[in-house]
């Protein structure tokens, strides 16, 4: 019933492109699609199965996992760039994050290795901005698409970046290009891919990462 008709193959466009792509153990699920999913189960439950007990889930002594960055500049892998970014990209107490992405509480939804095309394209991060500071009610302002590099980009990356912004824009941004924020992360970035950013017709964020002490930080350029 997901993909019953084209409304609902349109909000659960994530599912399916990843059911596309091949057996995957983790589906993102942005904001549309789970209260789609809710009206479903609703609509095929009813009131004929009563809700599960909630139990607490058992408390453990947790030991903080710490990824294992290197010793940098740069991070051994880009998937632990990636892990660490979702790690703390809505984290109040990294205003490193914020001065790239915004407030962490107007934080909407985020997702990492976003599938967005059949051939197995994904997007490395995609996050929703959205607030009710000034009406009362959520009011989405902002798509954001980050594209990653472990190490020095090139100009293709801008192009690659653009490719993604396109994509949001006209699938989720209902084709208003403003509200669609492009980033690239990389450690170093070749003067050919600055100067690409700065003619873009697109606002491309460029923001150089730097691995020290275990730790990542952000310094957008």
């Amino acid at each position: 019933m997901l993909f019953a008709t084209p409304e609902r193959q349109a909000i659960f466009w994530v599912w399916f492109y990843r059911k596309i792509q091949g057996a995957r153990g983790c589906i993102p699920m942005d904001p549309e699609a789970a209260r789609a999913l809710a009206g479903l189960l609703v609509r095929v439950n009813g009131q004929a199965v009563a809700p599960p007990k909630v139990e607490r889930y058992p408390e453990r002594t947790q030991a903080q996992l710490r990824l294992p960055l290197g010793d940098g500049p740069t991070a051994p892998y880009e998937d632990l760039l990636r892990g660490w970014l979702i790690a703390y990209i809505d984290d109040p107490q990294r205003s490193d994050v914020h001065a790239v992405f915004g407030p962490p509480q107007n934080l909407e939804w985020f997702a990492n290795n976003v599938p967005y095309h059949v051939a197995g394209r994904n997007i490395d991060v995609l996050t929703y901005h959205s607030t009710d500071k000034y009406f009362g009610m959520s009011v989405r302002y902002r798509y954001s698409v980050v594209e990653l590099k472990r190490d020095r980009s090139q100009a293709s990356d801008i192009d690659q970046l653009v490719g993604y912004s396109k994509w949001v824009a006209s699938r989720l941004a209902n084709g208003e290009t403003d509200l669609v924020h492009p980033v690239l992360i990389a450690n170093k970035f070749h003067r050919e891919a600055i100067a690409k950013a700065e003619y873009s017709d697109w606002d491309i964020r460029l923001v150089e990462y730097e691995v020290k002490d275990g730790d990542i930080t952000l310094h957008p350029i």
